[in-house]
Order: C-alpha cells, then sequence, then structure tokens
C-alpha cells in the first residue's frame, strides 16, 4: 500500500471524527437546552423553596454540564482539523502537482474560505444568559417568600456556577487558539 493511499484512509477517518463532533455538539445543545427548558418550566410552575432550588441551583449547573460538554466537542473536532491540515501538506507534498490537492482544512486555517466564528461565544453566552435569568428567578421566588436565609445562601452557589462558564470558556478559548497555531 502506498504513503498516498494510507494518508488518504487517515485523512477518511479524521473528516469523519470531525463530522461526528459537529453532530455531537448540535444534539448536546438541543437536548441541553430543551432540559433547561424543563427545569425553567418547572421552576417557574412550582412554588417554595423547591422552585428556588432548581433555578438557583439546578439550571445554572445544567448550563454549565451543557458547556463543558458541547466545548469538549468543539475542541475534538479542532483537534481532527489541524491534523488534517498536515495529512493535507504531506499528501499535496507526495503527488508531484502544480495545485495542491487537499485544501480544505488549510484554506480555513489560512483564513482564504469564510470562517465560522463568534459561535462559540454565542453559545456559552446563551447559557451564561439562562443561568442569570434563572438566578433573577429564583432570588425573586425567595424574597417573596421571605427566604433570605435560603436566598444567601444558593444565590452564591449560582452566581459562582456563572463564573465557573465563564472561567471555562476563557481555558478553551485559550486552548483551542494553541492548538491551531
Amino acid at each position: 500500500m502506498d504513503r498516498v493511499a494510507v494518508l488518504m484512509e487517515e485523512y477518511r477517518t479524521l473528516r469523519d471524527e470531525s463530522l461526528t463532533a459537529l453532530k455531537l455538539q448540535h444534539g448536546i445543545l438541543q437536548f441541553g437546552v430543551a432540559g433547561l427548558g424543563v427545569l425553567l418550566g418547572l421552576g417557574a410552575d412550582m412554588a417554595g423553596l423547591g422552585s428556588a432550588l432548581l433555578l438557583l441551583a439546578a439550571v445554572p449547573v445544567l448550563a454549565l454540564l451543557i458547556v463543558v460538554i458541547w466545548s469538549t466537542e468543539l475542541r475534538r473536532m479542532v483537534r481532527a482539523g489541524t491534523h488534517l491540515v498536515g495529512i493535507e501538506r504531506r499528501v499535496n507534498g507526495e503527488l508531484d502537482s502544480e495545485l495542491p490537492i487537499l485544501t480544505w482544512e488549510t484554506s480555513i486555517r489560512n483564513g482564504q474560505l469564510p470562517r465560522i466564528t463568534g459561535k462559540d461565544l454565542a453559545v456559552t453566552l446563551l447559557l451564561a444568559a439562562i443561568s442569570i435569568l434563572s438566578l433573577a428567578i429564583g432570588a425573586t421566588r425567595l424574597v417573596d417568600e421571605e427566604r433570605t436565609v435560603a436566598l444567601a445562601a444558593l444565590l452564591p452557589f449560582g452566581l459562582v456556577v456563572v463564573v465557573i462558564i465563564g472561567w471555562w470558556y476563557y481555558w478553551y478559548v485559550r486552548g483551542v487558539h494553541q492548538e491551531t497555531l
């Protein structure tokens, strides 16, 4: 088996992995946002401490889990794409052609093709906003019922989760940026 055939098989495998990661990202967001909707609906429909627990703790924690799992799949896709660039270079080097044969990932990395930007930030901001909205509604529920002790305990927990979402995003972007260099 010649080198180009082996490289092309690895190329196909990595493209499949990249596409699988993309599909998983969409599934994670679909089910995650649906789960958040259910928790928000239950929290809005319930009364008392149960409502506050859902809104001040469960919703922010689920949002954090969605961000972590979603960004892990995005990172997997970026790693596959980075390796594909190397394979494209090796295959194009093996084939003595005036024009490169494989160009997709290299063109994306070089800015010759439009790169989807802002999607990861938008997803993270959406989930952080849902968490903040949930915290506000949950805090209102506790204040209305004069449960300031529970509010004093749960609100900081939810805020910490929102901060963790922001922290995770910062480290995630930093890692992806280093992988694509």
